[in-house]
């Protein structure tokens, strides 16, 4: 599954980064990817990369389909807030599990 090869990569990243800061005692710098989430475009849903990377298609993939989920449950979340703006969360979780 092409998703797992993006996580065991980033998993690698941390290890070999690990390792090398281990053997030289220097930081070993990094780029990070992020995926937008409903709290905010950045930061969140993130992952580092080697500096310079640049993203392959499993990156994008992730993205685009995180980009869909997330516009699922911005429309999803407005049928389930209450009057004074908080969120009826579990409602909403037994809403979409009855839907699968």
């Amino acid at each position: 599954m092409q998703h797992n090869q993006s996580i065991i990569y980033t998993n690698d990243f941390f290890v070999e980064a690990a390792q090398s800061e281990a053997r030289t005692k220097q930081f070993v710098k990094r780029d990070f990817f992020s995926i937008p989430v409903f709290i905010k475009r950045a930061g969140h849903f993130v992952y580092a990369t080697p500096k310079g990377y640049k993203p392959v298609e499993i990156d994008s993939i992730i993205y685009r389909k995180a980009v869909v989920v997330l516009a699922d449950y911005k429309k999803l979340r407005t049928q389930f807030m209450r009057p004074d703006s908080s969120l009826r969360a579990l409602e909403m979780w037994k809403t979409v599990q009855k839907k699968k």
